[in-house]
């Protein structure tokens, strides 16, 4: 019974219903169950060692995961049954580990995302040209037919198909980062507006799209297209998001330096040092929707990922 040992269980040493107690005041209660189980299997003769490991309970701010050890002492039928074991700090090992796990888990993250990225980009390229024949073949026939007969409308659908066809592909073009963009100074509360001219028609009468826009912004640098495609990605995520109806806010704010860190009134994510430093252009979107499930908020980025009804969502809103 070392002095580490009295730095996880107190005072000793102590054998038997005493070392028992010991455990049962410094171990949560599941943990305690299943590490009792072990040693009750091994004194039973079931087996001859275990091995577990849990966190202790009574050591303030910065808990201890301890691993205990043991091994049944094998002796004659007239001695007592005797337990010896090793108990050893392991939380930096623990910790160790999972970080390990969550750094091998964002590399097959990447390493997927790359896989999806290159063929989604390969497929998108070839299917937009095949799309440019299309468009451009019916809008020709377009006007070769008399309005408002029933091969104008046909046609016209043709069209309306072709475009959205058009607008998915680049999408998934954005998605694999092989779309040409073309960044230049750009005033963001134009390209607001702009999306707000075009989407009040198409918003459904019971949601209200409001802004409050920060007259005085500086320029960024940015690609108009990128922008605006982002913005029509939540704002009809949003609407998605109020079946009953409700309100989508766009705000924008120019956002000074600061000295120091963390999350202040900017709202920016804790620990973006660079955007402290630096100051940048805020733009955020909000909806008085249902918001999103726990379960799906480390998926919403995936490609393809989507909880809505078949033929109403690809899944590549917010990946791209």
């Amino acid at each position: 019974w070392s002095q580490g040992v009295d730095r996880f269980f107190g005072a000793g040493p102590v054998t038997g219903e005493a070392f028992v107690h010991r455990m049962r005041e410094r171990i949560p209660e599941d943990d305690f169950v299943r590490t009792l189980a072990l040693v009750d299997r091994v004194r039973s003769g079931e087996g001859r060692e275990f091995a577990t490991d849990f966190q202790l309970q009574a050591n303030g701010a910065n808990p201890l995961q301890v691993q205990l050890r043991g091994r049944r002492i094998e002796a004659t039928p007239e001695d007592p049954v005797r337990i010896v074991g090793v108990a050893a700090d392991v939380t930096a090992l623990i910790r160790t580990q999972k970080e390990l796990r969550a750094r091998e888990e964002e590399l097959r993250h990447a390493q997927k995302m790359e896989a999806v990225g290159n063929l989604a980009g390969g497929v998108a390229h070839d299917f937009n040209n095949l799309l440019q024949v299309i468009g451009m073949n019916a809008r020709l026939a377009l006007e070769a037919v008399e309005p408002g007969t029933p091969a104008h409308e046909e046609i016209q659908e043709t069209v309306r198909a072709a475009d959205r066809a058009t607008a998915l592909t680049r999408q998934l073009l954005a998605f694999s980062r092989k779309q040409i963009l073309q960044p230049r100074a750009l005033d963001l509360n134009d390209s607001v507006e702009g999306v707000e001219r075009m989407l009040r028609r198409l918003l459904r009468t019971n949601v209200l799209l409001e802004t409050d826009l920060d007259g005085a912004l500086p320029p960024i640098l940015a690609d108009e297209g990128g922008v605006e495609q982002v913005l029509v990605n939540l704002l009809v995520n949003a609407q998605d998001a109020m079946p009953q109806g409700g309100t989508i806010t766009i705000r924008t704010r120019s956002v000074a330096p600061r000295a120091g860190g963390g999350m202040g009134g900017n709202g920016h994510p804790e620990g973006d040092d660079s955007l402290d430093r630096e100051g940048h252009v805020l733009l955020t979107v909000s909806d008085t929707g249902k918001g999103i499930d726990p379960e799906y908020l480390e998926r919403i980025f995936d490609p393809f990922f989507t909880t809505k009804e078949v033929g109403q969502g690809t899944g590549l809103g917010l990946a791209s």
